[in-house]
């Protein structure tokens, strides 16, 4: 068999789903298989003929099959593939200025948490941010908008030696905080890296790195007109690689700001 398409291989995963999850585990015979998925033997003879074309099952002497190397290979990208698109929708829900995914953002939907408003608590997605910040240890972030609690929890904390604060803001953030917070800005332009992003905001949403102990966390802030719509965050390496990168990035584009 020659080599088949991507799109050859995602149809025969979707469609023999079940049968290759009931062997994900250890090797099955096929009246195993039949039994665990309900489905004529029939269709699972069908079903391990299409997925041995492909090579994603083999023989399991005596009598069972089980997943080929490929083939849990294939299966993890599946998984992949199916929570980013569930992140993605989860997300969409989300009134606000919705990522375009043109900077790589689908690496944090891959298995994320996504905080959204509730009609009882229209905060949570805020709350959500205000928690990571009073137990995390260090917060590298972008952010298009000023949240006046976040603001608050980040002067206490580093006032206090407890956080280390890298932050990327617009000029217009930038002017709004001087002017709001004129007693507590000398004190986290000190004692933190600020910098200023010269050309409007960097992309449509926020953005944040947190550690946590040995914890670290990637997090999407899903910006509205009444300030955060929702939270995307994410723990796997994926995605905290790329939220460190793209933070790095637009740091290094952007000007240090120093206190008075």
């Amino acid at each position: 068999m020659s080599r088949p398409s991507p799109a050859e291989v995602a149809s025969v995963l979707s469609k023999r789903a079940e049968v290759l999850d009931t062997i994900r585990e250890r090797p099955r015979s096929k009246s195993e298989i039949s039994e665990a998925v309900e489905v004529s033997r029939s269709t699972v003879d069908r079903a391990i003929d299409e997925l041995d074309d492909y090579d994603i099952v083999e023989r399991s002497p005596p009598d069972g099959y089980r997943q080929t190397e490929l083939g849990s290979l294939l299966s993890a990208a599946r998984d992949s593939f199916w929570n980013s698109i569930e992140g993605v929708y989860a997300a969409s829900a989300v009134e606000s200025t919705f990522p375009r995914g043109e900077l790589g953002e689908h690496a944090v939907f891959d298995g994320a948490e996504i905080v959204r408003p509730k009609p009882h608590e229209p905060d949570r997605p805020l709350q959500h941010l205000l928690d990571r910040v009073e137990t995390a240890d260090r917060f590298r972030g972008v952010t298009p908008v000023v949240l006046g609690q976040l603001v608050d929890a980040c002067h206490e904390r580093i006032a206090t030696g407890q956080l280390d604060l890298e932050l990327v803001v617009t000029q217009e953030v930038l002017n709004c905080l001087r002017s709001r917070y004129r007693e507590r800005m000398p004190v986290v332009l000190s004692e933190s890296d600020i910098r200023r992003y010269a050309d409007g905001a960097p992309f449509p949403f926020g953005l944040g790195v947190f550690d946590c102990g040995e914890r670290r966390v990637a997090v999407l802030i899903l910006c509205s007109r009444n300030g955060i719509g929702g939270v995307v965050e994410n723990d796997s390496r994926v995605a905290v690689g790329w939220a460190t990168r793209l933070f790095e990035e637009t740091a290094a584009a952007a000007t240090p700001i120093f206190a008075d």
